[in-house]
């Protein structure tokens, strides 16, 4: 059962990645005003080497190509002619990467390094490690769960967009799930770890977040592991304007879980019914950052329910029934309507709002 396999394959790697971190020193906590206010680790001997920081999208493609080894890993099949084919055209190997798979996972690995050194650590790191308790969805945290649904969103998107990549390059299905798995699980990982070690103290090591990737990173895995997943199902995001929203970095986002009717076999061609979408979703308003309680008397939650339009079926049998069948136009539409909730095309409404 590949599928277990893969999940007791992320359970080992959280309790080996993450348990060391948890018995290292003594723990200081800290109360808060509105904000859950970080508790940290204290350990003067972890700095953080700079070979470390530079090497990281190489340890992350290693530990990813590493597991290839492995007896009766997902990683473990052959690949497919498709990668001595890319490998030759991007003229690899390239010192430590060996073909077009290892290019994708030291390529994504920087990019994250890169993002990470530009929006959160460029005061740099010190030896200290911090565990930070965020929260869930509570009115007093400094995100209402947006944070949360960010983190498991923004990994389930880039877990299977992974996956496809690593296909591409010539893994059989099979690996390029197991592979994109472990590498968002690495990527997420090694940004709480920085997290924990970024020196101004803002930012630290959250357990809520590690268990949000966790989610997202399984159930990308699984909707890449099942093709018909997406004609039943999708995970989308949207920002909506409102007169309660400042320039803040939580504000007005939404995520929703749709429920596909076009999934439905019993639904012939030509019922209308297969153009529709339930959705359900959370969002939060008033809430401008970490440390930002200027609106607080304006903060509201609310639970989301509303019926939309299935723009991917309605444009597969139009727009796309003909000669851009199969082509490049199709595949960005498509993947872009599984993440993104287009404005104008559903009817929504709160069906529950709390306020502070």
């Amino acid at each position: 059962m590949p599928s277990l396999n893969r999940l007791a394959s992320l359970v080992v790697l959280v309790t080996a990645g993450a348990l060391p971190l948890a018995q290292a020193g003594e723990s200081v906590h800290t109360a808060g005003s509105h904000l859950s206010a970080p508790w940290s680790i204290r350990d003067e001997a972890m700095p953080l080497p700079v070979s470390l920081q530079l090497s990281y999208p190489l340890l992350a493609q290693a530990a990813v190509s590493g597991a290839q080894d492995m007896p009766g890993s997902p990683l473990s099949v052959a690949p497919t002619p498709r990668a001595a084919q890319c490998a030759a055209s991007y003229r690899l190997p390239w010192g430590p990467i060996r073909n077009c798979t290892d290019a994708i996972a030291a390529g994504v690995g920087s990019l994250a390094m890169v993002a990470g050194f530009l929006g959160w650590w460029s005061d740099g790191f010190s030896s200290q490690f911090k565990f930070r308790n965020e929260g869930w969805f509570g009115p007093e945290t400094y995100s209402a769960g947006i944070d949360k649904l960010g983190h498991a969103f923004s990994i389930y998107v880039t877990t299977r967009l992974l996956s496809q990549a690593f296909t591409w390059a010539g893994d059989p299905r099979e690996m390029s799930v197991a592979r994109a798995g472990m590498l968002s699980f690495a990527i997420g990982l090694g940004i709480e770890v920085f997290d924990g070690l970024e020196k101004s103290g803002k930012y630290g090591f959250s357990w809520q977040d590690m268990i949000m990737n966790s989610a997202g990173i399984l159930l990308g895995m699984y909707a890449e592991d099942n093709p018909g997943f997406d004609k039943w199902f999708a995970f989308r995001w949207r920002r909506e304007s409102s007169s309660l929203v400042g320039s803040g970095t939580y504000d007005s986002h939404q995520y929703f879980g749709v429920l596909r009717l076009s999934g439905w076999s019993e639904l012939g061609p030509y019922n209308p019914l297969r153009y529709a979408e339930l959705m359900v979703g959370y969002g939060a308003f008033g809430y401008r950052g970490d440390s930002d309680n200027s609106n607080y008397a304006n903060r509201q939650r609310s639970l989301y329910a509303g019926v939309g339009l299935n723009l991917t079926e309605l444009l597969d049998r139009t727009a796309f029934s003909g000669s851009l069948q199969g082509g490049r136009t199709q595949w960005f539409a498509t993947e872009f309507l599984k993440y993104v909730q287009v404005p104008g095309t559903a009817s929504i409404h709160a069906a529950k709002t709390w306020k502070p």
